[in-house]
């Protein structure tokens, strides 16, 4: 699908949201084998994720999530949705006390690696798993007996459902 609308184009700019036509995924530069190329929504500000979604379903712009990680095949010919990407150029790994604060577009062995060296150590058996931070914790990644969402106290999601961005708590 095309976004051709100079309108949308602009709402789509005004959110932090660039607009492209390619054939590499995100950061990874995995090459998609299409015919044609698809139309990624690149999200650089998360929290406009809201408004985009709202954006998108009043202009009948039917959408997908892609991680940024992630591997895909599709048949050739035009994709009938947009693929919105959340993205990071330096995807952050902020540290305040005995917490980290951790975008899901981050690296999950540069992160484990980060927590070690600041002394927040336990989750080093998870070092050699590849991916993002935003893929483990969908998948509770786990290896060498250690399972990420051990760690985890806090999630902020995007919720399809109410169409806001809403805090998780896990157990403490």
């Amino acid at each position: 699908m095309r976004i051709n609308d100079p309108k949308l184009i602009g709402a789509l700019a005004a959110l932090g949201v660039e607009h492209e036509a390619r054939c590499f995924v995100g950061r990874t530069k995995l090459l998609w084998r299409l015919a044609v190329r698809p139309t990624f929504l690149l999200i650089l500000r998360h929290h406009s994720l809201p408004e985009l979604v709202r954006l998108l379903k009043q202009n009948g712009v039917p959408y997908r999530f892609l991680a940024a990680e992630a591997t895909c095949c599709s048949p050739d010919g035009e994709l009938p949705w947009v693929i919105l990407q959340l993205e990071r150029q330096n995807p952050e790994v902020r540290i305040e006390g005995n917490s980290v604060l951790v975008d899901c577009a981050a690296d999950l062995g540069r992160t484990v690696t980060t927590c070690a060296k600041a002394d927040l150590g336990g989750m080093e058996g998870l070092i050699g798993v590849p991916g993002t931070i935003g893929g483990a914790l969908r998948m509770n990644a786990g290896a060498y007996g250690t399972q990420i969402g051990t760690f985890v106290r806090e999630v902020q999601v995007y919720r399809g459902a109410t169409g806001r961005i809403e805090n998780l708590r896990g157990p403490k």
